[in-house]
């Protein structure tokens, strides 16, 4: 008679044991997307509209920061518990000392390609030769640029390129003085809705990382609950984003409706381009976010050329899939 009074507290301090060990270590956690809210950084909105962070056991707060170098800034001065940094910034800081890895990559394609004025004679890649393209120096745009003119068989010695900053690129292109630009490839459907005779070739899969969830080494050891219960939930809601996205997108213009188009396939156009990033041939696999250390081992190889960087750890330094879900 007695063991089941015995059987029974045992249950119930086993049960409270678990249930204690899975108490979040964190109350509130602040998370940085790669950019300024907008259409490239919706699914984060979403994910928080449609409650894929509530009852996590902590609050989510999403910010947007303006480009890799004020995400890894932010996740430096310890302003963001997590922050989205293009694979190949994070590498570079890695290598300079910064202790930090990405849990969960996004952004496993490039968004990036060119776009360029229907009236220069432009059909197909080959005919850039002869063009002059305007890019911004040290983007990720523009370090791909080689590699999509190689892949190509493209002679880039043979197209002028034109170094300028974020802030004079689209006027020139737009007033004519360029044939075509390196740039962020959601923008096209904008661009064509607002008169613009302009099209695009998006760049290929190069077998590099770009934007990814990333996080200190100090921080993912001390908070391995919280960080578990983000990056799978992060998983769940990107996932249902790419399997609904009209629905997604609705949701995102009636939380932002100053960002949307009077035209709204341009809505929808514009969100399917960053979309159509999320998932490399791994993420399908796997699931999202996954990565491998071949595609990082090219990542860094990319960086240590383009950087003037020197890397000095292996790949599984400056990655993790453990707080991931897999695929069945």
């Amino acid at each position: 008679m007695r063991i089941l009074p015995i059987l029974i507290l045992s249950a119930i301090m086993i049960v409270a044991g678990l249930a204690h060990a899975e108490t979040p270590e964190r109350k509130e956690i602040t998370v940085a997307a790669q950019w300024k809210i907008g259409p490239s950084t919706a699914y984060w909105i979403i994910a928080k509209e449609k409650g894929f962070y509530d009852n996590l056991g902590f609050k989510v707060n999403i910010v947007g920061l303006m480009g890799s170098q004020k995400n890894l800034a932010g996740l430096q001065a310890g302003q963001v518990d997590f922050s989205s940094p293009q694979a190949f910034v994070l590498a570079k800081a890695r290598a300079g000392g910064f202790k930090a890895k990405m849990i969960l990559c996004y952004v496993p394609k490039p968004q990036l390609g060119i776009i360029y004025h229907t009236n220069k004679g432009i059909n197909s890649p080959m005919d850039l030769e002869g063009k002059t393209i305007g890019s911004v120096p040290g983007s990720g745009e523009a370090l791909l640029f080689p590699i999509f003119t190689n892949k190509n068989g493209i002679s880039f010695d043979k197209i002028k390129v034109e170094q300028l900053s974020y802030g004079v690129l689209n006027g020139r292109f737009f007033e004519g003085k360029l044939d075509g630009i390196t740039t962020f490839m959601p923008y096209l459907p904008r661009f064509i809705s607002d008169g613009h005779k302009v099209a695009g070739f998006q760049y290929k899969d190069y077998g590099i990382y770009f934007n990814g969830i990333s996080a200190t080494e100090k921080f993912l050891k001390e908070n391995p609950i919280t960080v578990r219960r983000f990056a799978q939930a992060t998983q769940k809601a990107f996932k249902w984003i790419y399997e609904h996205p009209k629905e997604s997108v609705d949701i995102f213009f009636n939380v932002q409706p100053e960002l949307k188009s009077d035209n709204p396939q341009v809505n929808y156009d514009e969100f399917a381009l960053v979309m159509s990033t999320q998932y490399d041939e791994t993420g399908l696999a796997k699931g999202l976010g996954w990565m491998t250390d071949s595609k990082w081992q090219q990542t860094l190889q990319f960086t240590e050329k383009n950087f003037d960087t020197k890397i000095n750890f292996s790949p599984g330094e400056i990655y993790t899939n453990e707080f991931l879900i897999q695929n069945n």
